[in-house]
């Protein structure tokens, strides 16, 4: 007896649905082509659970040339999210060096719920994004843990504060093309020894202005990491993820260590809402230091979470 035919009505909308599942899986394929297409670089994950999930449908629906072309689908999402996957525990020594990164957002108003928290955070360095003088003001009692900052107060979403437990001994503002988006470098005493820190917090690449002048911020930035002689940390709000073609350019041309490598899938903007949930604040490193530990903060507020990561120095590097 041949199989029962599903009624039309079932397969027509998971065909559809596959069509656009299938052209998001083509776009982020082709993100360094257009910045459009880049928007689809950054949900893997999101794609590879719906369509895991047309897959199951369509086997249980018999509907193979379907579940055939949804596995094509899946396939590409899947390895891009093994750049996540845990193969190794973090360094158990002892960490020499403790960095929190936040994009408090300019219109949270959260101010002593994030002031608490930065101030029980015990770290050795805060960079906070989106300060506008309202946050600068809020931040200030912090200065009687953290004596050394450097304020770039805004009125936009790119103001930054830089905080340190240790003194700053030389720091310099470098500011990007026509949007005039700042960029923080500073050395750090940390105990005797010098650790460079560069701060920063790219344009979201919303549109094709917006898109260069990321890209171009990550050119310059790329330079500037070049230069740097000591232990190096760089961090901040990216505007992008790993899967973004123009990140990895910038990667590759820094050398630099991602501390998410490989430590499982670690969202940092839109935790509450998983479908727009992804990873674009990043804190990256040089072969001066190790990654002892790294964990996503708590809701305070903001779209994004706090990003806490400690280093060791590295023993061939001292």
């Amino acid at each position: 007896m041949p199989a029962k035919q599903t009624h039309p009505a079932l397969t027509i909308p998971l065909w559809l649905v596959m069509l656009g599942l299938g052209a998001a899986t083509l776009f982020s394929l082709l993100g360094r082509m257009h910045w459009f297409l880049e928007l689809f670089t950054h949900f893997p994950l999101q794609l590879a659970c719906a369509l895991l999930a047309v897959t199951a449908t369509a086997l249980i629906l018999r509907r193979w040339k379907l579940a055939a072309i949804a596995v094509l689908s899946l396939l590409p999402n899947l390895l891009a999210l093994t750049y996540y996957f845990p193969s190794s525990a973090y360094s158990g020594e002892a960490p020499d060096l403790r960095t929190v990164s936040y994009n408090v957002l300019t219109s949270n108003r959260s101010y002593e719920e994030v002031l608490t928290y930065l101030r029980n955070s015990k770290a050795d360095l805060l960079f906070v994004m989106e300060t506008n003088p309202k946050w600068v003001e809020a931040l200030t009692p912090l200065q009687a843990h953290y004596p050394y900052t450097v304020k770039v107060p805004r009125n936009d979403n790119f103001g930054m504060v830089l905080l340190s437990r240790h003194p700053i001994v030389w720091h310099e503002l470098h500011q990007f093309g026509g949007t005039s988006v700042p960029l923080v470098h500073a050395v750090v005493d940390l105990n005797g020894r010098s650790i460079d820190l560069i701060g920063c917090h790219p344009p979201p690449p919303l549109g094709a202005r917006m898109s260069s002048s990321r890209n171009a911020y990550l050119k310059k930035l790329s330079e500037i990491t070049g230069n740097t002689q000591n232990p190096t940390v760089v961090l901040g709000d990216f505007n992008a993820t790993i899967w973004s073609p123009f990140l990895r350019d910038f990667l590759k041309a820094t050398s630099l260590h991602d501390t998410g490598h490989r430590h499982g899938f670690q969202s940092s903007w839109r935790r509450y809402n998983p479908l727009f949930s992804i990873p674009i604040d990043h804190v990256f490193h040089n072969d001066g230091l190790t990654c002892t530990s790294r964990q996503i903060g708590p809701a305070l507020g903001s779209d994004h979470r706090p990003l806490i990561v400690e280093f060791a120095y590295r023993g061939d590097a001292l």
